[in-house]
């Protein structure tokens, strides 16, 4: 995944078209990644980190958390440093339990995480593959 060129995994694709109508979070990945590819509690905790971290360093989505006016605030880190912070949290405070929702961070799509699941959208709604060409 290099660019909005290539092929986005599809459990990517997924959080990013509910992305565009709320903000997604590491319990949302995690629940895609159960239903999608079942694996032991571990793999799948692994794989959703995996993906955070995908999301994040190909600049899909932003981490970050709500203000006390309901407002998404991006978090002040690189994307790396951001998805270390998550895997920390995810692992230390929740081992591989289903994390509430917004309990570690919450996402927001990007300009480019926008434009890929509205492609995705498109080409499901025209019967070709949903993932970008």
């Amino acid at each position: 995944m290099s660019d909005s060129k290539s092929e986005v995994d599809e459990i990517i694709g997924e959080v990013l078209i509910e992305g565009l109508v709320d903000w997604t979070d590491p319990g949302w990945v995690l629940s895609s990644v159960v239903q999608m590819r079942p694996g032991t509690a571990t793999e799948e905790r692994d794989e959703a980190l995996t993906l955070i971290r995908a999301m994040l360093t190909e600049g899909f989505a932003t981490a970050g958390g709500v203000d006390p006016d309901g407002n998404f605030v991006a978090w002040c880190l690189s994307p790396d440093k951001s998805a270390d912070k998550i895997d920390d949290e995810f692992i230390r405070e929740w081992g591989t339990e289903l994390p509430t929702p917004g309990a570690i961070s919450w996402f927001q799509n990007t300009a480019l995480g926008d434009e890929i699941a509205n492609r995705i959208i498109k080409n499901d709604e025209h019967g070709r593959p949903s993932q970008p060409s």
